[in-house]
């Protein structure tokens, strides 16, 4: 990742500048409001005991106020422009991640998909075996209330299909590794 200017001693990321603006905003934000409270009470202060103030004075702004408004402006666009820096930094290193990891990861989706479809493939075993003991509970069966349950572990109806389909699509498993996981040929 492209490093930007720091803000204090050393090089900083452009997370760290980001999280050091909002601290700085946040700290700037909180001057104006105290500041308001001051005001607002010192003219309720003034009002509650004699003082005359008029409609127009209380909506006046002074120099300094336009320039905290200025400076919060400025850091709220610096602060947009920052993120939108870092947004597009993430998505060049995904986009790098992707091309440098693109053989592990079709690796991997190919091993869960096989996986999936020997897993399905032995479940029906599972219940092909249990078939002349169907409907009938019986003492000793071993994980008889989960695998000799008769449910899938998959979920119901064909869980894979969307799987198999995709994995088929994107070139990451031909139609021969299917029939031999379909068979656990392996």
């Amino acid at each position: 990742m492209r490093r930007c200017k720091s803000l204090g001693a050393g090089q900083t990321t452009p997370t760290r500048v980001i999280t050091l603006l909002s601290v700085f905003a946040e700290c700037v934000v909180k001057k104006v409001n105290a500041q308001y409270a001051f005001e607002g009470n010192s003219k309720r202060y003034n009002s509650q005991h004699g003082s005359q103030t008029t409609q127009r004075s209380r909506y006046r702004t002074s120099p300094c106020d336009e320039q905290i408004r200025a400076e919060l402006d400025a850091i709220a666009y610096v602060n947009r422009d920052l993120i939108r820096r870092h947004e597009l930094a993430l998505e060049r290193e995904a986009e790098q991640w992707v091309v440098e990891h693109s053989t592990e990861w079709r690796q991997l989706c190919r091993e869960i998909v096989l996986a999936a479809v020997r897993l399905a493939a032995l479940e029906e075993r599972a219940r092909d075996t249990l078939k002349p003991i169907d409907g009938c509970w019986v003492r000793g069966l071993a994980m008889g209330a989960t695998i000799g349950s008769g449910l899938s572990l998959l979920g119901i109806g064909d869980p894979l299909s969307d799987m198999r389909t995709a994995a088929l699509a994107e070139g990451i498993i031909t139609a021969s590794d299917l029939k031999k996981a379909e068979k656990n040929d392996f």
